[in-house]
């Protein structure tokens, strides 16, 4: 488990999902949150896999964008 405390998830990604199964869906939300906050790399494949290729940038941007803010107590400067 990383450091991540959340991530931006777009309307777009639950739009994508709509067709899906209810066990698709689950798959997917499944996915997603291991990927951001476990740094699973998930194996998917057909659709979901097509899906997951085009959110996973975003994904990954979401996760870089955590990683290089400072955290609270690093950011404060002692006088």
């Amino acid at each position: 488990m990383n450091d991540i405390q959340g991530f931006t998830f777009y309307k777009s990604y639950w739009e994508s999902l709509s067709d899906f199964s209810i066990n698709d869906k689950k798959d997917m939300l499944i996915s997603i949150v291991d990927f951001v906050f476990n740094d699973k790399e998930p194996s998917l494949t057909g659709f979901k896999k097509t899906i997951w290729v085009l959110m996973k940038p975003n994904l990954q941007a979401s996760k870089n964008k955590s990683h290089s803010k400072p955290k609270e107590n690093q950011s404060k400067t002692v006088s």
